[in-house]
């Protein structure tokens, strides 16, 4: 799987994820919160669009591609994930305490209340990554907590 982003000004950013096979799902997410899926069976192919949902349904669509286990009452996803779930790309400083410490033994989640859930390193993103896997300076961490942990989490990364 092979995974680009580029950003499109003024509008937001766009993800090209190509599979082995040669299938492409293009991922369009928009300042104002709309995100836009377009899907194609072959590289070269004119991409269609598959699916647009807005910010909340994007925060429960991702909370089950994470594997949040599905309830039967709807209600309760929406209240637990929209409202305090947040998944956010943060930046990590050479000048932060975290850079050159694996997850572990930095502490984040006991320490933070925040669970990181990807590293984009270069063009490469390591979703899921081991606990021990070392963070890095400039790594973007995609990272899931409550906005106020996320808040504070950014902070630390930025060096503060």
């Amino acid at each position: 799987m092979n995974i680009r982003h580029s950003e499109i000004p003024r509008v937001g950013h766009k993800y090209t994820i190509s599979t082995k096979k040669g299938s492409q799902l293009v991922l369009i997410f928009y300042r104002s919160g709309k995100r836009e899926f377009y899907f194609n069976k072959a590289e070269g192919d004119e991409p269609e669009l598959a699916l647009t949902i807005n910010d909340e349904e994007a925060r429960i669509l991702g909370a089950l591609l994470l594997g949040v286990d599905y309830e039967a009452d709807k209600s309760s996803i929406d209240s637990n994930i929209s409202d305090n779930i947040v998944v956010e790309w943060i930046d990590l400083s050479p000048n932060s305490k975290l850079a050159n410490k694996s997850i572990i033994d930095s502490q984040i989640r006991s320490e933070t209340g925040i669970t990181i859930i990807g590293i984009k390193r270069g063009d490469k993103v390591h979703g899921s990554p081991n606990i021990t896997e070392k963070l890095r300076p400039n790594d973007k961490l995609m990272v899931t907590g409550t906005e106020e942990d996320i808040k504070e989490f950014e902070k630390i990364c930025e060096g503060e």
